[in-house]
């Protein structure tokens, strides 16, 4: 049998790909590892102040979440698996919450929510036209340095339709899920 020549290119991993390799421990020296669009990224350990703003979103998003009696749950670190070459895990997500053996799923997902120091730039670029790509209804980049929320809503054709920036620092709004509202103050 002859195989047809081809100019040499990238391997995309699956999402079968990068369980196979953590399992066999190949991602054990890192704080964590991501498959975005069949690539690996490894990202290091978290500081002080991006830990505490993921934990006070998740906090606060929770609360107001079931004081408006919403289906839908926060969660920190949680795995998505939105197609075969993507298996990102956001800081934050809201979602329908399950007790079964299962990655999140599309069909899961409200809003993701990226908090960025070092990785601003690769958040709002890559990683927001992976997620509009895979038609997430909304997400958010939480920007450190200038304490702001980018917010990302409308996804179509492999872009988001709407976009604007707030600043952390009051009422902070979903788009998609109008009675959604948290109170920003305090958290940076």
């Amino acid at each position: 049998m002859q195989l047809p020549l081809t100019e040499p290119h990238p391997l995309k991993l699956r999402i079968e790909d990068f369980e196979l390799l953590n399992r066999a421990g190949v991602f054990d020296a890192y704080h964590k590892a991501e498959l975005i669009e069949g690539v690996i990224e490894v990202m290091n350990g978290e500081f002080r102040r991006h830990s505490r703003v993921k934990s006070q979103l998740t906090f606060r998003l929770q609360l107001a979440l079931e004081a408006i009696g919403s289906d839908f749950a926060a969660f920190s670190e949680a795995t998505l698996a939105l197609s075969p070459h993507n298996l990102p895990e956001p800081d934050v997500i809201v979602a329908i919450g399950g007790l079964d053996d299962r990655y999140y799923e599309r069909r899961d997902i409200a809003i993701v929510i990226e908090v960025a120091d070092s990785s601003i730039t690769r958040d709002l670029g890559a990683k927001c036209a992976m997620y509009a790509h895979e038609t997430v209804p909304e997400y958010w980049v939480v920007a450190l340095q200038t304490g702001e929320i980018h917010q990302f809503w409308k996804p179509r054709d492999g872009r988001f339709g709407d976009h604007r920036v707030v600043p952390l620092a009051g009422e902070v709004c979903s788009a998609t899920l109008p009675e959604l509202t948290i109170d920003g103050r305090g958290i940076l």
